[in-house]
C-alpha cells in the first residue's frame, strides 16, 4: 500500500507531527475487500469492508522510518533508504509515473520519484485479523 512521492525538498524541513506521512498514518482508513468469485474468472464479489486507524505503537515504528528517510535526504543519499526485510510496518521504494519519473532534490539534482509503503505482511496481518462489516444477503 503505497502513499503519495516524498517531496524531497520538504521533507527535509518537516517535522514528524506536521509531515504529509504522519498525516495520512493517523487518518481513518477505509478498507474494502472483494473476493474472487472463480478461480478462472476476473469476476469479484463486495466481501466487506473495514474503518481501520493504525495503532500508535505502529505510527512510532513507521516514525523510525520516516526519520531514517529525511536524515538520508539530508545527506544527498537517495540509494540507501530502509527496504521492506529492515522494519516491520513501513519502507521507501520507488514511485514513478513514466510522464515524469523523476523529482528534484535539495542539491538541485533529480532522482527517482519515491514514497512511503507499509509493509505486504503488516497489511496481510490487517487483512487476517479484520472484524469486517459484512454486506446484507438477499
Amino acid at each position: 500500500m503505497s502513499f503519495r512521492n516524498i517531496y524531497y525538498k520538504d521533507i527535509i524541513n518537516e517535522e514528524w507531527g506536521e509531515s504529509l506521512f504522519y498525516g495520512e498514518l493517523t487518518s481513518k482508513f477505509i478498507l474494502m475487500f472483494f473476493r474472487k468469485l472463480h478461480k478462472e474468472d476476473s469476476d469479484y464479489s463486495f466481501d466487506g469492508f473495514l474503518i481501520w486507524n493504525m495503532p500508535v505503537e505502529d505510527i512510532a515504528k513507521a516514525e523510525i522510518v520516516w526519520k531514517d528517510t529525511k536524515e538520508k535526504i539530508k545527506h544527498g543519499d537517495y540509494s540507501h533508504f530502509l527496504k521492506q526485510q529492515e522494519t516491520t510496518v513501513a519502507h521507501v521504494r520507488p514511485k514513478a509515473s513514466k510522464q515524469s519519473p523523476v523529482m528534484e532534490t535539495p542539491e538541485g539534482t533529480f532522482e527517482k520519484k519515491k514514497s512511503f509503503w507499509l509493509n505486504n505482511d503488516y497489511i496481510q496481518k490487517i487483512v487476517d485479523n479484520r472484524s469486517i462489516y459484512k454486506p446484507i444477503k438477499e
